[in-house]
């Protein structure tokens, strides 16, 4: 089955016409990139602003309407921010006319008057980690650059928590409304249960590692076209998705390297200098440079917990394989003897 195109539910959203499953389509469109997320908080934002009382399905009568509101000058609203802004307003308002005008709606009065969900945002910049409680008791450890999303009725009958980067969940247990964490192309299911995932921005692989407990994962394809696959995991397992490739493994790991960051331990196990520097830059919030990376990157191997970052470098130039300039929070690493 073909997936809708997503204009048509964004219409239906905005204008609170939903049909089954549209909430969720939406939900699974905006946790596949920043950018489609970005994309809907401004639609999002311009319809409210620029929204009317629909009196008659009538698309001319409903375009004049809005063109009073907004700006429809193709090259003004590209000088700003907020002309851009404008921009988009009028795109989402000419969507809603003509979802208006295909559907022939009666009227909207009662529509307008249903309340706006308000969706819930926490970030975690660089250098910062934090612990969430979530409104049904459930606990969130966020690692840094990291973020998470869920809606105000987080509780009222389904749990979905949208996440990029990583976090470390410890689910309460209610069997009558699953937890979902939707992050990096995959559904991780749980009904109570501890689970660490990982979907980090333009990493390749994204990590669901099982500590206590049952959980379910699927890819979105699953579930917006019934194709896929479905993992359940146990305890000491984990799945790892390959996004370029979309294929799945499973199999037991390690967990100083998957979950001890939550209790301020970085380790690393025969790992990739280019991983270790990325790590590195989230966990304290600094800038890295490399210089003369040869082609075969150095691997590293360590633990380190609660360590500053100048006795981490201090302890990874022991290994002759680098040497590193630190000024404030810009970093330089120097492969030695490149080959």
């Amino acid at each position: 089955m073909d997936r809708e195109p997503i204009e048509d539910v964004i219409g239906r959203v905005l204008t609170h016409q939903t049909k089954d499953g549209d909430q969720e389509l939406l939900e699974i469109w905006i946790s596949e990139s920043e950018s489609n997320r970005q994309q809907f908080i401004l639609m999002k934002e311009s319809w409210d602003k620029t929204r009317i009382k629909i009196e008659h399905p009538n698309a001319d009568e409903l375009f004049r309407k809005l063109q009073s509101k907004i700006s429809l000058n193709g090259t003004n609203y590209r000088k700003s921010k907020s002309g851009w802004i404008y921009g988009v307003a009028a795109s989402v308002a000419l969507l809603v006319v003509s979802f208006f005008f295909i559907a022939d709606f009666k009227s909207e009065e009662s529509v307008l008057e249903k309340p706006i969900i308000e969706t819930i945002r926490k970030v975690n910049p660089n250098g910062q980690k934090s612990r969430i409680h979530l409104p049904d008791g459930s606990t969130v450890s966020l690692n840094s650059g990291s973020s998470i999303e869920y809606t105000l009725d987080f509780n009222a009958s389904e749990r979905i928590v949208h996440l990029t980067g990583e976090a470390f969940f410890e689910v309460k247990k209610a069997a009558e409304k699953p937890f979902k964490v939707i992050a990096g192309g995959v559904v991780t299911t749980a009904l109570g249960t501890s689970f660490d995932v990982r979907a980090f921005p333009n990493a390749e692989r994204v990590y669901v590692s099982l500590v206590t407990g049952k959980v379910s994962v699927t890819n979105l394809d699953t579930v917006t076209q019934s194709v896929g696959w479905e993992s359940i995991l146990i305890p000491g397992e984990q799945l790892i998705y390959h996004l370029p490739t979309k294929e799945t493994s499973k199999g037991p790991f390690d967990f100083r390297q998957m979950i001890n960051w939550k209790d301020g331990v970085l380790y690393f196990e025969d790992t990739d200098l280019k991983e270790v520097v990325s790590t590195l830059e989230r966990w304290f919030g600094v800038n890295i440079t490399l210089k003369k990376l040869p082609a075969n990157a150095p691997k590293f191997s360590g633990e380190f917990k609660n360590e500053s970052l100048d006795n981490i470098l201090m302890a990874l130039s022991y290994s002759g394989k680098i040497r590193f300039t630190q000024n404030d929070k810009e970093i330089i690493i120097e492969c030695i003897n490149p080959k």
